[in-house]
């Protein structure tokens, strides 16, 4: 089946070759992400600061791992000439390893995202903490899908590992800023939710990055002619 000219079918099988890759260390990820969210679900100050830095290595490392499966190692195992084989084209490569590498993301953050906000909502974890954290997850997101498109457009392991090392250095400066937020130092502690203009913008910004990061990198892809064109 064709789509625009792209072979839906082939994609499909590119995607499910590198779910199938990733799905063992995406359950270990996911077991350990469901042990910090219930550490943070007890309320106690030592179990949450405890269970919150687990969940941002654990969130952090199952993106870039990711990312290091399905792009970084498919290119040092020289699996290229394989894909070459297949009736696809550069585009096609591109597509189903976007999809791929958001799909597998995908599952841990909705994971962490749903169960956060039934914590916040169900126990007796301040309600304020819901806007810094929706935050602090989308920023990660954001800096997924922008190590993620790097990965996919440069070929250089090097400059990959200084964009996730660049990417992973500004999670702390950034959740130190959104913090000091006024609508968020103020209501973080208690049972308000305010979504203030400022952390819309904040929320707006960080859509507008993930969005030009994906469309950069696909107008990049759309004006090579092989696979094997040089990044």
């Amino acid at each position: 089946m064709t789509f625009a000219g792209h072979d839906l079918q082939m994609i499909r099988l590119l995607v499910v070759k590198d779910w199938q890759v990733y799905q063992k260390q995406l359950a270990g990820y996911l077991a350990g992400l469901l042990l910090a969210l219930s550490l943070i679900g007890t309320g106690r100050t030592w179990s949450f600061n405890a269970g919150g830095l687990l969940l941002l290595v654990l969130l952090v490392s199952t993106g870039f791992f990711a990312i290091g499966h399905i792009v970084v190692n498919e290119r040092k195992e020289s699996t290229l000439p394989f894909v070459m084989s297949l009736p696809v084209t550069a585009l096609d490569v591109f597509i189903a390893k976007l999809i791929a590498g958001l799909l597998i993301y995908l599952v841990p953050f909705l994971v962490v995202l749903s169960t956060t906000i039934l914590l916040v909502l169900a126990t007796s974890l301040p309600d304020g903490l819901l806007v810094y954290a929706m935050l602090v997850y989308f920023f990660m997101f954001l800096s997924y899908c922008v190590a993620l498109c790097v990965a996919i457009a440069v070929e250089s392991e090097g400059w990959n590992i200084f964009i996730q090392m660049a990417l992973m250095t500004m999670l702390s400066p950034f959740m130190i800023w959104a913090g000091s937020l006024q609508s968020i130092a103020t209501n973080v502690r208690t049972n308000h939710i305010v979504w203030s203009p400022e952390v819309l913008s904040v929320f707006g910004g960080e859509v507008l990055v993930t969005a030009l990061a994906l469309a950069v990198t696909c107008w990049f892809h759309t004006r090579k002619a092989s696979v094997l064109q040089s990044s």
